[in-house]
C-alpha cells in the first residue's frame, strides 16, 4: 500500500485468523486484569495493548503491536482466503514513529517470536477448550482438513498444521540472539570471565553496569526463589528485598563505580539470577539481547584491540 512498509510475518489459515480475533476480543483488557486480557478488541485486526494496568511515564506507547491481515489486494476480511498476517512500524498520533523495544512498540522479530511461541498456542488450546465444551470437535477437525478421530485432536494438533512463518530462518541478522536459557548464561559468565581479568585502561561506561542490573531487577521479579546471600554479597545490597534494592542501587547511580571490578560482580549476581529461574520465555530473551548488546559490543572491541596490540 503506498506510503506504508508492511512485511509479512506469517501465513495463516483464514478460520484461524478468525479465532485469533474471536481470542482477542474475548480477551479485551476491559474485561479482565490478568496477563491474558492484553488486547484492545476490533473487527479486522489484532490490537496488543502495551503497560496494561500500569502508569507509564513519558508519551504514551498505546500498543505492542497492530497487525492486519492480507491478501494480495491489500487488508482482508476475517472471511477472505488464507491471509498473511503484516507487521508495520507504529507511529504516534501526528506521525512520529515509535522506538521499537520488548517493552513498548514491538519490531518484526520480537512480535513474530511472540505470535509463535505465546499467541498462537494459546489461541490454539484455548478453541480446542471450546469446541470440547460444545461437542463440536469434528467440525473442527473438517476446518483443519484431517481426516481422523476428533478425540485425538489434543495430541496431534499443531501450530506448524496451519501457520507457516515467512521468516528467513532461525536467527536475525540484527546482532545478538539468543535462543534459550542455556545461550544466556553462556553469554553472561563469557562477558564476566572477560571483565573479571579486565586490564586494559579504557574506562567502563557507567550505563554498561546500570543495564545489567536493570536486567538483574527485571528477571529477580520473575524469579520465585533467588540464592539471596550471593547476590547480596557481590552487590553489598542492604536488607530490603533483591528488587527493592536493586531498583535503589538504580536510581542512585552515584553509588556505582566505573570499574571493572564492580561490573564483573554485577555481572556474577546477573549471572545467579538466571540460572534460579526455571525458564525464560522468547520475550525475556529478547530483553536479555537487548540490554547486553551494548556490552558485548565492548567485548568485541575489546577482543579485536586484544588481536592487534
Amino acid at each position: 500500500m503506498k506510503n506504508r512498509y508492511v512485511f509479512g510475518l506469517f501465513r495463516i489459515r483464514r478460520w484461524f485468523w478468525r479465532v485469533i480475533l474471536k481470542y482477542a476480543n474475548a480477551h479485551d483488557y476491559s474485561h479482565g486484569d490478568s496477563d491474558s486480557f492484553i488486547f484492545d478488541g476490533a473487527p479486522g485486526v489484532l490490537k496488543v495493548r502495551a503497560h496494561v494496568g500500569k502508569p507509564r511515564a513519558g508519551p504514551s506507547v498505546g500498543h505492542h503491536l497492530i497487525a492486519y491481515g492480507y491478501i494480495e489486494g491489500g487488508i482482508t476480511t476475517p472471511w477472505d482466503d488464507d491471509v498473511v498476517l503484516g507487521w508495520e512500524p507504529l507511529k504516534y498520533i501526528g506521525g512520529r514513529p515509535v522506538a521499537c523495544t520488548p517493552s513498548d512498540a514491538w519490531n518484526a522479530e520480537h512480535a513474530h517470536n511472540w505470535l509463535l511461541n505465546t499467541l498462537f498456542p494459546r489461541v490454539l488450546s484455548w478453541v480446542i477448550s471450546q469446541e470440547e465444551k460444545e461437542d463440536r470437535l469434528n467440525i473442527l477437525w473438517r476446518l483443519i482438513g484431517r481426516k481422523s478421530s476428533a478425540t485425538r485432536t489434543r495430541s496431534l494438533l499443531t501450530v506448524k498444521d496451519f501457520v507457516v512463518s515467512l521468516g528467513s530462518g532461525k536467527y536475525s541478522n540484527s546482532g545478538l540472539r539468543l535462543v534459550d536459557i542455556g545461550e544466556a548464561i553462556d553469554l553472561v559468565h563469557t562477558l564476566q570471565s572477560h571483565f573479571s581479568a579486565y586490564r586494559t585502561r579504557v574506562s567502563i561506561k557507567k550505563s554498561l553496569i546500570i543495564n545489567v542490573l536493570r536486567l538483574s531487577s527485571r528477571l529477580a521479579r520473575q524469579t520465585a526463589k533467588l540464592d539471596e546471600p550471593y547476590i547480596r554479597s557481590r552487590l553489598n545490597l542492604g536488607n530490603g528485598t533483591i528488587v527493592a534494592e536493586l531498583d535503589g542501587l538504580i536510581n542512585t547511580p552515584e553509588k556505582i563505580y566505573t570499574d571493572p571490578a564492580c561490573l564483573d560482580m554485577a555481572l556474577r549476581a546477573l549471572t545467579a539470577i538466571i540460572r534460579d529461574s526455571e525458564n525464560l520465555p522468547d520475550v525475556e530473551l529478547d530483553v536479555v539481547a537487548e540490554l547486553l548488546s551494548p556490552l558485548w559490543e565492548r567485548y568485541r572491541e575489546d577482543i579485536i584491540c586484544q588481536t592487534y596490540t
